[in-house]
């Protein structure tokens, strides 16, 4: 539980600070718009407020299985028994995480 809490207190920060990011792009759109119509003040803080660089999170990526990954990458032998490896990893490490060997979606 403590952990889901971790992960939403994590998500909010990033938030806030994507938010803060935008307001103060909105801002700065604002003060140099001063003395243009009310229309095309509308349309620059519109552009300005979410450029070519904007964040992004999350991966471009399908989501996938650990088994899913351990058949992709058979081929590499540092990959062998990866989804095993890794449900001990976390049973080991985070014993209050309930890890029943099914597969884990990443």
């Amino acid at each position: 539980m403590t952990h889901i809490d971790e992960n939403q207190e994590a998500i909010a920060c990033i938030r806030m600070n994507v938010d803060a990011y935008d307001a103060e792009l909105k801002a700065q759109a604002d003060s140099e718009d001063i003395g243009e119509d009310l229309g095309k003040a509308q349309q620059a803080v519109q552009t300005a407020a979410t450029p070519q660089a904007h964040w992004k999170l999350g991966s471009p990526g399908k989501r996938t299985t650990t088994s899913d990954v351990s058949l992709e990458c058979a081929d590499y032998p540092h990959f062998r028994g990866f989804h095993k490896s890794l449900v001990q990893f976390i049973q080991t490490n985070f014993p209050g995480e309930r890890i029943d060997g099914s597969p884990l979606k990443v």
